[in-house]
């Protein structure tokens, strides 16, 4: 929602970084913004005349009533309109101002193909423009704190979503609306996942990356 300062650059990042990966698309959910974020996102998708960028627009009175609703929405209308395969399919969610290189999305792919039993995959996060004392205490809490917790809970198979870069094989998913509408609607996702005996990993062998308002992900 109100993302127009950033949503052309996303887009055109994700073109380049997955030029080689016709099989990984974007889903763009707009939840009836109010600045230019819809118009803007449709003439890049035009100029850039691509068929891997996907626009879906929510109004009110169905629209800005969470993340988690607007994500169930998305999902719902993806799982019905289009003849995938659950089973390979892979649904990651990423902020409006997030972006991953070729070689992130390559391991991605990956660690779903050798492991056909895992479900849920949490990337690492990391800052990429660090210019003052607030980026570099939130890379030391991304890079740091957070990786230790993560890894720890993935000792103990207890991986937990962290919203953006999270990663989820559409096959182990058994309903409509797997979000709820918690404050953490990531981490009441993956609490569910964990309580229903699936299987989470957290891939943080490699340092993840982000624009400096927001974190997202990367791999190098």
């Amino acid at each position: 929602m109100n993302e127009e300062a950033v949503i052309s650059r996303t887009i055109k990042q994700f073109l380049k970084s997955t030029a080689g990966l016709s099989q990984v698309e974007m889903v763009i959910i707009d939840d009836d913004s109010s600045d230019k974020t819809s118009s803007i996102t449709k003439m890049v998708i035009s100029q850039e005349k691509t068929d891997r960028v996907k626009l879906l627009e929510r109004k009110k009175p169905n629209a800005q009533i969470g993340k988690g609703e607007a994500l169930n929405w998305a999902y719902s209308r993806l799982i019905s309109q289009n003849n995938y395969d659950p089973r390979y399919l892979i649904i990651e969610v990423m902020d409006a101002d997030a972006y991953m290189t070729a070689k992130g999305y390559r391991k991605i792919l990956q660690y779903f193909s050798v492991d056909e039993n895992l479900d849920l995959l949490q990337t690492r996060v990391g800052m990429i423009k660090i210019t003052n004392w607030l980026h570099i205490l939130q890379d030391i809490e991304f890079a740091l704190i957070n990786d230790w917790i993560q890894n720890t809970r993935n000792i103990i198979s207890n991986a937990a979503a962290s919203g953006n870069g999270q990663c989820i094989r559409a096959s182990a998913v058994d309903t409509n609306r797997p979000w709820g509408n918690a404050l953490l609607e990531d981490f009441e996702f993956s609490t569910r996942f964990l309580l229903n005996g699936k299987k989470d990993s957290v891939c943080s062998r490699y340092r993840g990356a982000s624009e400096s308002r927001k974190s997202s992900y990367s791999f190098y």
